[in-house]
């Protein structure tokens, strides 16, 4: 049997479905949280007019037609993750969820050390007090339309835990993958490093539609513990039909490293945010980006950087592509609170128009109350270069083959920062058939 509810908020309605049985399963400390943070979303505004929101028209998204997909729990065989990347990749462990939960798999070595590889349905009946200790820790007294939704109504997710002093050698890939029209998705990734542990985690995203449309409201949360290291690859390549809405979190402890890179490829309409908080003294974090744009679609990211402790450092560079008639837009901020004292933090921009109707906006910003710290912003946007072109057509190139080459230099520090041979040909792959720029 399904429970329906329909909520309607600013003229809109939301219908979400869930089993009975479901509900039964989850503890009820779940079971509160989703009932209060469905009052929450009740009654909360679209964030229309909020600084970080008003340049992505969410009027687009028509939510009344999106039918919710019910829990997913099971329903693919083992190794489907691998199925969905372009390219083969060697991993020590994977699982894909979406619309279907394929079984994980992990190697000897990983299972043995009490590496634990799941859904997240799943995870909360057998590591109750695990997940329980930081299961939305991050995003406590977070009064946000979207947070909202998906903390109420989240079907499907994963939980990832690599315990103390573990390191994993190879990636462990997560898929998500989503297909059939007119549905709407809330998943959730929670995903914990502890102490002096070190892995690295490779997130994939496809769907695929014809006609129809899909909505996905994504939230990531991942904590690293102190002395703790994490590569977390996060390549999105949706369909041209797909909505996304996205709420990403990363918190690192005392002496944490983190490179976090972002593959924005996909989906008609995204709009992403990126929260890196530097909880602990030592703490380092090196956030790469990609946005690739063509066609009419709207990429937007916003990048939150928080240093909270003393002597953490930041390195931030992202890079978008606009072609036809796409519009890319980076905001980013670094907040630097008193006690960050001997803070390092940096963040760059750079952006490439490559036609007329094109458009890409730029928006960095620096708060900092600490004054023992070195923090600065930089951003571009231009157009390929014209003598660049003329020097590359006097050595024999075409016009064509010459733009193409200036773009594919202009992704190269990107890549070449991207530490797994087989994601940096993943991305490499996606932004051929976006734009046909990388042989």
């Amino acid at each position: 049997m399904k429970r329906e509810s329909r909520q309607t908020t600013g003229g809109q309605a939301w219908v979400v479905n869930r089993k009975k049985e479901d509900k039964k399963m989850e503890p009820k400390w779940l079971t509160e949280r989703r009932q209060k943070a469905a009052e929450d979303f009740k009654t909360l505004p679209l964030p229309k007019t909020d600084e970080f929101w008003r340049r992505t028209n969410l009027s687009r998204i028509p939510f009344d037609q999106f039918e919710p997909i019910q829990s997913v729990t099971n329903g693919a065989a083992k190794g489907s993750a691998s199925r969905y990347l372009p390219v083969p990749m060697m991993v020590s462990g994977e699982l894909l969820y979406g619309e279907k939960m394929s079984p994980a798999t992990l190697d000897p070595n990983s299972q043995k050390a009490g590496v634990i590889l799941d859904g997240l349905q799943n995870a909360l009946e057998k590591y109750p007090e695990l997940v329980l200790k930081y299961f939305g820790k991050g995003f406590q007294n977070r009064h946000e339309k979207f947070l909202a939704q998906n903390e109420a109504f989240w079907q499907t997710g994963v939980f990832c835990y690599i315990p103390k002093n573990t390191q994993v050698e190879l990636p462990i890939l997560l898929a998500s993958h989503f297909s059939g029209g007119n549905q709407s998705a809330a998943p959730r990734l929670l995903i914990v490093l502890d102490k002096g542990a070190k892995t690295t985690i490779v997130h994939y995203a496809s769907s695929e539609t014809e006609n129809d449309s899909i909505f996905l409201n994504n939230v990531v949360e991942i904590y690293i513990e102190e002395e703790a290291h994490l590569t977390y690859i996060d390549s999105q390549a949706l369909s041209d039909q797909t909505f996304e809405i996205a709420q990403k979190r990363i918190e690192l402890e005392t002496n944490a490293k983190l490179k976090w890179v972002l593959d924005i490829q996909g989906s008609k309409l995204s709009k992403t945010n990126i929260e890196t908080v530097l909880k602990g003294s030592g703490a380092a974090a090196e956030v790469l980006g990609l946005l690739c744009g063509n066609k009419k679609q709207h990429l937007e990211l916003y990048a939150w950087t928080q240093h909270a402790a003393p002597h953490t450092t930041a390195d931030i560079l992202i890079k978008g592509t606009a072609n036809d008639a796409a519009k890319t837009i980076f905001q980013g901020m670094i907040r630097i609170e008193k006690a960050a004292q001997g803070t390092e933090s940096y963040m760059a921009n750079n952006n490439l128009v490559l036609s007329e109707k094109a458009h890409a906006d730029s928006i960095p910003r620096l708060e900092i109350e600490a004054d023992d710290v070195r923090a600065s912003h930089g951003a571009t946007i231009g157009q390929v270069d014209a003598e660049q072109l003329f020097y590359l057509e006097t050595r024999g190139l075409n016009r064509e083959e010459a733009e193409h080459l200036i773009v594919e230099g202009f992704y190269e520090d990107i890549f070449g920062r991207i530490p797994v041979e087989s994601v940096r040909e993943v991305m490499r792959k996606n932004i051929e058939k976006k734009v046909g720029v990388i042989a």
